[in-house]
């Protein structure tokens, strides 16, 4: 998601830090968020929830209307924690 965020010509740098991985994820549209396709933004929109601060805010929202796994990737891919 970083090689994104200045194309085409300049360089960015995201540092190795807990609060400024999540400042900087905070504001990405969920669509932005690897693994999140048209059907999941569809249902998270559904709920009120348009970026990653907001799956934040609302994981009891997400643990009742999806399944764990889901809920957890969803908030996982909002920390920017990438799956091993």
């Amino acid at each position: 998601m970083a090689s994104e965020e200045r194309k085409p010509n300049d360089q960015f740098v995201l540092e190795n830090d807990a609060k400024t991985i999540e400042k900087f994820m905070a504001e990405k549209k969920i669509r932005k968020i690897p693994g999140v396709g048209p059907v999941n933004e569809y249902y998270l929109k559904g709920l009120s929830i348009e970026t990653a601060a907001d799956v934040l805010t609302n994981v009891d929202v997400l643990t009742i209307c999806f399944s764990r796994q889901s809920a957890e990737f969803f908030v996982s891919a909002a920390l920017g924690l990438g799956s091993i």
